[in-house]
């Protein structure tokens, strides 16, 4: 068995490697073509050069070495192992030869040694994504202390034990932290932070954990159907919550704060928080959200992905559009768009029952002296765009749509100050376009399809906005207050994404394929093993620097997502998160009398959770002191008398007209009798929907593959049919599809299958607006007429069309009139197969009218 694993393993390594070896020349090619270098390119091929031929490294060091008196390693704990063999051969020269002499004579102002300067902090080491390694850390600072031993000189090490950023109640939970069961390797258990400010005021809050509650995550049920009420969730519920927090401490709370060099007490502006998340995913856009919902000053999200911006998408829909004419959706994406502030109802009045393109639509409407005014702006700003579209560069064509006819404005007004800046940088991007490519409109679009291009925002700018971003972006950045709301996850899911293991092992292969853990041989499961490690004790130094970003005020937080079936086995295991961790740190200094437990309220919600402060750490500000930094207050104002008033209930909104239940019998009168029982009228049901599925699949399949396709396709149903059904079904199937007269009308090859209708109705008073919702089996469109064909598998078939049952002439009637609204200018023939013989019937339209108009007579509004 083992074997076999190796073997898998081998073939599913090979495969990478064959793809590498195709793939790597290729892009080194096409860096080399357009004279580029990344940022490994860099350091590698300067690690190169210095690792070359020793006379080519001889002559680099002599002429380095007469430039180089010291070397300064910062934040040396995220030091790639290729970045310390650079270090390490620039420093060579200062262990031998007359390199390790000093002063030397031919520089007067030299100090007194030459000096290599290492700074790092390993339980800082969070970048393991860009190659830093912490161990690599340890071992450089072996091979340093040897080569200094090697010439008599001791390696000078000091520990830095002092925090100047931190207060001293974040730095006890801390070490507390750094203490639990699992952090030591990651983290220094022994060590003790000490705070430079000891008398700064500290605060550490835990609030209790968000757990789901019963049927969260549904929309909830509103009569009015209205689709933008959001589903509640307990990330949404704690965006809320972080909510409250800055409206009721923001200029009520006092704040430590630097002014003129000195410390001063002040009270809380948006600017100290700072939100701080693992990653950019639901807690992150959730907490964005209710923030500039309540008009909350914000910075926005540390990093843009340009192609995903509202803003951008808006113009790009709108510069297609004018690339070609015949985009409708494009055009109706920039319509509804702040450019053109476009209702739905706006778009539904202009795109239902038009004859042509949604443009022609557009500007025959505007040709009405009653069309609304933005209706002209539209059309007069998308002509004035096209006419000038082959002649201008489209920077030249962005500039014009956002100044000359407002669109930054409406932007602003619509997305704020994160749409501005996302159309500013697409502003970059055509300026760069020019250089790149003939700057016409086709290309340009062509080329921002082809680019994922993300702008890091700074974010560490003296304004008064809250600043939310990810743990990575805010390292060496600070804050008097600190939020961590994305503290609840599962510990096995670190890493999960990951196809390709390091193995760094002496021998074997510097990478390995991840497979399943049953699947894994001996060397595999080591590199899981060993790479789960790396990935959980970096997960431990990540949760030391999102802390110590706090300078006063540390709030930690979460929310529970919603379980899984797979849960309870996996939380069994591995699940240990942040939430945990803190909690089990301020329980322990609970214990010992230092922190204590507290009870969080949110209006009706409460949970017990923890506060560790420090004696110097203050309640709210008083009313006096608040007042002056709190905003302006506004002179009272008589408020209308419809606040008090409840809305009055919306509509009741008639259900879809089905055609299926528009009442009346589907069988010919006395054929429901021949059917013994109950069980054999659904055993007739199930095979007319089992021969449905046939004739819709096989049509498109060859003759001589029929018979095969058609028994997997029966075998594959979850529920699949007796044999003796099954043999039935096939042969109906297979006669019906060789049928010649049934190929030339019913099978043809540009006959569309199981179209799906959906709209709104016109016509009768009694109906018109009424939404219809439908399925035709076969449906035929030609330029001279519309054919809609329905499938009947009816035991007794009528031998004219006078003798069609009522509910089938009604459903065909729905069908009639719904494809009449589609295709106002070609008439609707209606047709049926019956399948028991083969015959394709013409309903007369008259007749199916007819049979609709009882059918709508007998159908209240509030009708399935």
């Amino acid at each position: 068995m083992e074997t076999c694993k190796r073997v898998e393993a081998a073939r599913r390594l090979e495969a990478v490697l064959r793809f590498a070896a195709d793939f790597l020349p290729r892009f080194e090619r096409a860096k080399r073509q357009r004279g580029m270098l990344d940022f490994d390119d860099l350091v590698l091929k300067t690690r190169d050069l210095l690792a070359s031929s020793p006379d080519a490294v001889s002559w680099v060091m002599f002429k380095l070495d007469g430039g180089i008196d010291h070397i300064l390693v910062d934040e040396a704990q995220d030091t790639s192992p290729e970045q310390w063999q650079i270090i390490s051969t620039l420093a060579g020269e200062f262990f031998v030869g007359e390199g390790r002499e000093m002063p030397r004579s031919d520089t007067p102002f030299a100090p007194p040694a030459r000096s290599l300067f290492v700074v790092g902090d390993r339980k800082q080491s969070i970048y393991s994504f860009q190659g830093a390694d912490p161990a690599v850390f340890d071992t450089m600072r072996g091979e340093f202390a040897r080569r200094l031993e090697d010439i008599g000189r001791p390696l000078g090490q000091t520990a830095l034990r002092y925090s100047f950023r931190s207060a001293q109640p974040i730095l006890e939970v801390v070490d507390a932290v750094a203490k639990l069961d699992g952090a030591a390797a990651a983290l220094e258990p022994e060590v003790r932070h000490k705070a430079f400010q000891a008398d700064l005021p500290g605060c550490v809050e835990l609030w209790p954990r968000i757990t789901p509650e019963e049927n969260e995550g549904q929309p909830p049920s509103v009569e009015s159907g209205d689709p933008v009420i959001m589903a509640e969730t307990p990330e949404r519920r704690l965006a809320r919550r972080i909510v409250a927090f800055v409206k009721e401490n923001v200029g009520r709370r006092e704040i430590r704060g630097k002014k003129d060099g000195a410390f001063v007490t002040r009270p809380m502006r948006h600017g100290d928080i700072l939100i701080l998340v693992r990653s950019r995913g639901k807690v992150f856009n959730e907490v964005i959200a209710a923030l500039k919902q309540a008009d909350l000053p914000v910075a926005g999200v540390d990093r843009l992905k340009l192609a995903e911006e509202l803003a951008v998408r808006d113009v790009l829909s709108l510069f297609r559009f004018i690339d070609l004419e015949e985009d409708d959706l494009s055009l109706a994406e920039a319509l509804r768009s702040p450019l053109f502030g476009f209702s739905e109802a706006d778009l539904h009045a202009l795109a239902a029952h038009r004859s042509g393109t949604l443009w022609q639509a557009l500007r025959a409407r505007t040709r009405d002296e009653d069309a609304p005014e933005h209706w002209r702006r539209a059309v007069a700003v998308i002509e004035d765009l096209r006419a000038r579209a082959d002649f201008l560069r489209p920077h030249d064509l962005l500039q014009r749509l956002l100044a000359l006819h407002g669109g930054r404005r409406r932007i602003l007004g619509r997305l704020g100050a994160q749409g501005v800046e996302a159309i500013d940088a697409l502003l970059e991007m055509t300026a760069a376009f020019e250089g790149a490519a003939t700057p016409t409109l086709g290309r340009f679009l062509l080329w921002m399809e082809g680019e994922k291009v993300e702008i890091k925002r700074q974010l560490e700018g003296e304004t008064d906005e809250i600043r939310v971003m990810t743990v990575h972006g805010a390292k060496g950045l600070e804050s008097p207050v600190v939020i961590l709301p994305d503290t609840v996850f599962d510990a096995g899911d670190l890493g999960k994404d990951e196809a390709i293991l390091h193995f760094r092992a002496e021998e074997g292969a510097p990478v390995l394929p991840d497979v399943r853990e049953a699947d894994a041989p001996e060397e595999v499961h080591a590199a899981k093993l060993e790479a789960k490690r790396k990935r959980l004790e970096e997960n431990w130094r990540l949760l030391y620097v999102a802390m110590t970003r706090a300078e006063q005020w540390l709030v930690v937080c979460g929310a529970e997502k919603k379980p899984s079936k797979d849960d309870g086995k996996k939380k069994a295991s591995s699940f240990c998160d942040w939430h945990c961790r803190v909690e089990a740190a301020l329980a322990a200094l609970a214990g010992e009398g230092r922190a204590e437990p507290v009870t969080f309220c949110w209006g009706k919600e409460m949970g017990l959770g923890f506060r560790l402060v420090n004696e110097g750490w203050g309640g709210a500000m008083a009313e006096t002191a608040a007042a002056g930094s709190a905003a302006p207050a506004f002179a009272s104002v008589a408020l209308p008398a419809w606040l008090d008033r409840p809305p009055s209930p919306a509509p009741e909104r008639p259900a879809p007209i089905n055609p299926s239940a528009l009442g009346g019998e589907k069988v010919l009168s006395g054929a429901e009798e021949a059917a013994e029982g109950a069980d054999e009228a659904e055993g007739g049901a199930l095979y007319g929907t089992w021969l449905h599925k046939l004739l819709e699949h096989l049509a498109d399949v060859s003759s001589g593959d029929r018979a095969v396709v058609a028994r997997w396709l029966l075998d594959a149903d979850p529920a699949p049919p007796a044999e003796e059904m099954q043999e039935s079904l096939i042969a109906d199937a297979l006669r019906l599809l060789d049928d010649p007269v049934l190929a030339r009308e019913v099978f043809r090859p540009e006959a569309l299958a199981e179209v799906d209708l959906a709209g709104r109705l016109g016509g009768d008073a009694g109906l018109a607006g009424r939404p219809f919702r439908g399925t035709i089996d076969r449906l035929i469109v030609t330029d001279d007429e519309i054919v809609a064909i329905d499938f009947k598998t009816n035991a007794e078939v009528p031998a004219t069309p006078d003798e069609i049952p009522e509910g089938i002439l009604r459903q065909m009637g729905a069908y009639g009139r719904a494809l009449a609204d589609i295709w106002p200018d070609r008439p609707v023939r209606l047709r049926i197969l019956w399948t028991r013989t083969g015959m394709l019937m013409d309903v007369p339209p008259e007749l199916a009218a007819a049979a609709f108009s009882r059918a709508c007579l007998d159908l209240p509004l509030s009708a399935a």
